[in-house]
């Protein structure tokens, strides 16, 4: 369907509907292909929501507090849609050129929120049956990254090591404090 909006200098300004909806139906196929990879993420923020909720209130003795565990739940969910939602992004650009689907890249931004939820579920099962050795996928990860390169091995540990503290000029300035 087009429609004609206005006549100017230019000439007629057209819009084509139909680019439109091409573009829903490309979207709304895009998430159809991806269904279980979001029950993935739903399904492991629910464990991870439920398997820490377990440890903070029994093991810790801290009060449950909805406001929190629901604003930390949610924002998970949205970071790991956002990994899928940027897979997507880029393999949609990098499908003309044929080097990979959106669906594998997709599947390379869901590795990383399995990354880090799998290790935050390990942890908290951990904590509920105490077991104090515990495998971590990051430090494997790291492990892997120091053999074939040293320096960007140390420069991803310390960036995970540093996550949420203030670092000024290569140091921790909590630590030189």
């Amino acid at each position: 369907m087009v429609r004609i909006i206005g006549n100017g200098a230019a000439g007629a300004v057209v819009v084509n509907m139909a680019g439109t909806a091409a573009f829903y139906a490309e979207v709304t196929t895009a998430v159809y292909e991806l269904r279980w990879m979001m029950l993935a993420v739903v399904a492991l923020v629910a464990v991870d929501f439920v398997s820490g909720l377990t440890a903070s209130v029994r093991l810790r003795g801290e009060d449950f507090r909805f406001s929190r565990a629901g604003r930390r739940t949610f924002g998970k969910l949205l970071e790991y849609f956002g990994y899928l939602l940027v897979g997507v992004a880029v393999g949609k650009g990098l499908e003309p050129l044929g080097l990979l689907g959106y669906v594998k890249v997709a599947a390379l931004g869901l590795c990383f929120a399995v990354l880090f939820e799998v290790d935050s579920i390990a942890g908290h099962v951990c904590d509920l049956h105490g077991i104090k050795a515990r495998f971590s996928i990051k430090r494997l990860f790291i492990s892997l990254i120091k053999r074939k390169d040293k320096d960007l091995g140390e420069a991803v540990e310390d960036a995970l090591e540093t996550d949420g503290k203030e670092v000024e000029n290569g140091t921790d300035s909590k630590k030189d404090s």
